[in-house]
């Protein structure tokens, strides 16, 4: 009984450490998720911005919108298993404003899982990288 105490006791010290291991096996939510960084790096905003670069799930019609900073996107996406993504397909309006364009609506495709903690969200692609660091909005 008290091995199994200490053994709790760890698992709780253990789980309280910030990394991604502490991420749990949520489903998007539909709120507002701002893009903060693409592949480690912070997103930078083009000039003629249209507003911070977002993502909104909806797991209603498992449809995916959200704004690059310049251009607006729209894809279906699909929950096949525990914490697996799959957006076989993002469209997208072809404005010339900003470098984020290609990275975020084309490189959405090669997500194929997630986790969410708080208001945090990461999606990994298929080797486990974090490939977007996003935040819900505060609104």
């Amino acid at each position: 009984m008290n091995r199994l105490l200490t053994l709790g006791a760890l698992a709780l010290m253990l789980g309280s450490c910030h990394s991604y291991s502490e991420v749990i096996n949520a489903t998007p939510v539909p709120t507002i998720w701002y893009i903060e960084k693409y592949n480690g790096k912070t997103i930078e905003m083009p000039v003629l911005s249209a507003g911070k670069p977002y993502l909104v799930f909806n797991p209603v019609d498992s449809t995916l919108r959200g704004n690059t900073g310049c251009n607006v996107l729209f894809a279906k996406y699909s929950v096949p298993g525990v914490r697996k993504l799959y957006i076989p397909k993002v469209k997208y309006s072809l404005n010339s404003c900003g470098p984020n364009d290609s990275l975020i609506a084309g490189d959405l495709r090669q997500i194929t899982s997630y986790g969410v903690k708080r208001d945090k969200m990461y999606l990994f692609n298929k080797s486990g990288k974090v490939l977007y660091y996003l935040e819900a909005s505060k609104d």
